[in-house]
């Protein structure tokens, strides 16, 4: 009994210090777009210049997930997670002082190498230790992710109303960084009962993995949501506050709605399959259905305040549970190559990063706002594709591999 109360402390411990380092991931992602300006006035560039950080963030990425595959058959998960962290809290701790767009640059290089590496971690350590429950854990992490980015304005706001200088604000998330990095260093992270015999993927297994077709599936899966999710994230606050005519300060709150609903989604999801209220599948068919029915609504009538607030909480709502639902069924669909699919997600999000939401701007500019937002509805709505797909050649496993009975 004791060593079973000891290993239930030991699980809630790891998701707790996981659970806040995804916080202070999130609150790292929201601030530089909210900041813009107050960046490029520091650097001394022009508002178009300084959008080019996010190319050098998502191209970090790219690198940091490829990075993370490799590094997966020399280190640990938790050593891969702690050196993303390490980079994620000195790159952003360089971004709050670089005089130079260069310097910024680099940084923001940096952070996305950080976070790459970061992505494959977490996924990882989810993976090993907690098998038994994956879908309602991916929830719970990214729902984390959500609070993060929810935080980030409030924190920004104090920043602001205590210092008068918004720069400050990204040396919180160093602090809370530093403060896991010290609990993980701690903590010793076993594979669940129920992975044993799975670990680790042999090279002859990758090569298996990487010829099924289910696994590009996963991939394409993934690579069209998150098209859907950042396009429609990055741009909801321009589309309303151009149609309605509103400053962008006004027209902000209607990404912290978005954000609120993807936490909603999230957590309401895993509370749901954690009690077995509802089932994965039906729970992810429904959101692709529902989450393309109300981004088309705020495509329609953006202008309309009321109605595009809550059509953008819905789909917040929707889309919560969708990208953990999707990792948490390719995760234990491939329980014997962790590492590869924790890279596959990563790499896939990050092509995907570069490539939609500047598709989406340019539909925006040629043929307007309602096209642009009709984008990210299509891109989940053609999830469904791959998704179904993928079920039909599905192994009679359930969702944690383990063989059904007939």
């Amino acid at each position: 009994m004791l060593k079973r109360d000891g290993k239930s402390f030991q699980r809630r411990l790891l998701l707790s210090t996981i659970f806040l380092a995804q916080m202070a991931v999130g609150i790292i992602n929201y601030l530089p777009g909210a900041i813009l300006p107050a960046l490029a006035l520091h650097t001394s560039v022009s508002l178009g210049s300084i959008g080019w950080i996010f190319t050098g963030n998502a191209l970090g990425t790219l690198l940091g997930s490829m990075l993370a595959g490799g590094l997966t058959k020399r280190l640990e998960a938790k050593h891969i997670l702690i050196i993303g962290l390490v980079l994620m809290g000195i790159s952003t701790s360089i971004i709050s002082w670089a005089p130079l767009f260069s310097v910024l640059f680099l940084a923001e290089f940096v952070q996305g190498l950080g976070f790459g590496l970061c992505n494959v971690g977490f996924n990882m350590v989810i993976m090993m230790a907690f098998r038994d429950s994956l879908s309602s854990t991916f929830n719970m992490l990214y729902s984390a992710f959500g609070i993060g980015a929810l935080l980030g304005p409030f924190l920004l706001s104090l920043v602001l109303a205590v210092l008068h200088e918004p720069l400050w604000a990204f040396l919180v998330s160093p602090a809370l960084i530093l403060l896991v990095v010290i609990l993980l260093f701690k903590q010793s992270i076993s594979a669940d009962p129920s992975a044993q015999g799975q670990l680790p993927a042999a090279s002859s297994e990758t090569r298996v993995v990487l010829l099924q077709s289910g696994f590009w599936l996963a991939f394409l899966q993934i690579f069209l949501y998150v098209g859907a999710e950042l396009s429609f994230g990055n741009w909801i606050v321009t589309a309303v506050s151009q149609k309605a005519a509103l400053p962008l300060a006004f027209a902000a709150p209607v990404a912290t709605i978005f954000f609120l609903g993807l936490t909603c989604g999230r957590i309401l999801s895993a509370q749901g399959l954690k009690k077995g209220r509802v089932q994965e599948r039906s729970l992810l068919y429904t959101c692709f259905v529902g989450g393309g029915l109300s981004i088309l609504t705020v495509a329609v009538f953006p202008g309309y305040l009321w109605l595009s607030f809550s059509a953008t909480f819905l789909v917040g709502l929707c889309c919560g549970p969708v990208f953990p639902g999707l990792a948490a069924l390719a995760s234990a669909r491939f329980a014997k190559a962790q590492g590869l699919v924790s890279s596959m997600i990563s790499v896939s999000s990050g092509v995907s990063g570069l490539i939609f939401p500047v598709l989406v701007g340019a539909v925006f500019t040629h043929a307007g706002i309602g096209w642009g937002l009709s984008v990210p509805a299509l891109l989940i709505w053609a999830v469904l594709l791959p998704f179904s797909l993928a079920r039909t050649q599905q192994p009679k496993q359930d969702l944690f591999g383990r063989q059904k009975l007939s």
